[in-house]
């Protein structure tokens, strides 16, 4: 049977300072989000191929902004930083069943061939305790995010009926991201470890 747990949280915390007729803001968010997921990968009524899935994501972030009084000229600037990260791992394990998906799929394709395939693997597997995982593919995704930003805008009322307004935003990231994939076990071969 397939599920998915999953765990959540986030929060925020705005936060205001008024300094004469300044006002600076402070807003802090952080999250957090932990996932486990299985499920059956190939939709068929042999139970083959079963899809494993775990991530982990954590963001926070925080802005500073000032703005001005009310009056001919106004403006807001502030700052902020953002910084998440992600890891993913996700397995799928192929199963080896001498009365199992292969003998099952071998039947489909070749019929009879079955009861020959069962004869070889069951003196093999007995041994082992039974059905023995033949391979699984493990593949990880590691990824990290920084990201800085200054922003500001001024609206200038040059009339009680006309306003200009100018603003700017400068954004620096950084992203590093980390990616593998192996293969393991009965059937899998050197060069995919």
């Amino acid at each position: 049977e397939g599920f998915v747990v999953r765990e959540a949280y986030d929060s925020v915390l705005n936060a205001s300072l008024d300094i004469g007729e300044f006002t600076v803001t402070s807003i802090t968010a952080v999250g957090k989000l932990d996932e486990d997921a299985r499920f059956d990968a190939d939709f068929s009524p042999i139970p083959f191929l079963e899809l494993q899935n775990d991530e982990d994501y954590e963001f926070i972030s925080q802005e500073l902004r000032l703005t001005s009084p009310l009056g001919d000229l106004e403006y807001v600037a502030g700052l902020h930083f953002f910084y998440n990260s992600m890891f993913n791992k996700q397995q799928l394990p192929v199963l080896l069943m001498a009365d199992g998906p292969l003998s099952q799929v071998l039947d489909i394709v070749v019929p009879g061939a079955a009861t020959g395939l069962v004869d070889l693997l069951n003196p093999l597997l007995d041994p082992l305790g039974g059905p023995q995982e033949a391979e699984r593919r493990i593949q990880t995704l590691d990824q990290e995010s920084y990201s800085y930003a200054a922003f500001g805008q001024a609206t200038w009322h040059v009339t009680e009926t006309f306003a200009a307004t100018v603003g700017a935003r400068m954004t620096y990231e950084e992203k590093s991201v980390t990616a593998a994939a192996r293969y393991v076990g009965l059937l899998a071969s050197p060069l995919g470890e």
